[in-house]
């Protein structure tokens, strides 16, 4: 209990940031961008929350911490996928929660083995290629 407890503390601080980020600014790529970028930069200065999540608290627990039902960020993320959708700029050929699922599997996968494989550079030296292959898997079909 302990740990979910500080691990939420944790990342409802990161989550008060992508929110900012997910509501502020106009073009659907950027917003997206920005907020991987904040989620990257969080794990590169704060390496060991990503240790604590993946090796403290098996991920069938995950629901237990309200960060991660939190409706800010959940409206937040569901609402960009959402209008960018009905707008034609993400793939709406699946939910918009397919679209965060991919968004955060992605995520998730790059930032737990960049830790465990002891990378030494910034997940963010990377951002730019990463977030290209982020774009390319929500992306509207051309």
């Amino acid at each position: 209990q302990l740990v979910a407890h500080v691990l939420d503390s944790t990342l409802t601080r990161l989550a008060q940031r992508m929110i900012d980020h997910l509501n502020g600014i106009e073009n659907f790529r950027e917003r997206l961008r920005k907020t991987l970028w904040v989620m990257l930069d969080y794990f590169d200065r704060h390496p060991r929350v990503i240790l604590l999540l993946t090796v403290s608290i098996p991920a069938s627990r995950y629901q237990n911490l309200p960060v991660y039902e939190s409706p800010d960020l959940m409206n937040a993320f569901l609402g960009l996928f959402k209008d960018g959708q009905k707008v034609g700029v993400l793939n709406n050929n699946v939910s918009s929660k397919i679209l965060l699922d991919v968004f955060m599997g992605i995520f998730g996968r790059v930032v737990q083995m960049h830790f465990l494989r002891n990378e030494s550079e910034r997940l963010t030296d990377q951002f730019d290629a990463l977030f290209q292959i982020v774009w390319g898997a929500l992306a509207a079909p051309s």
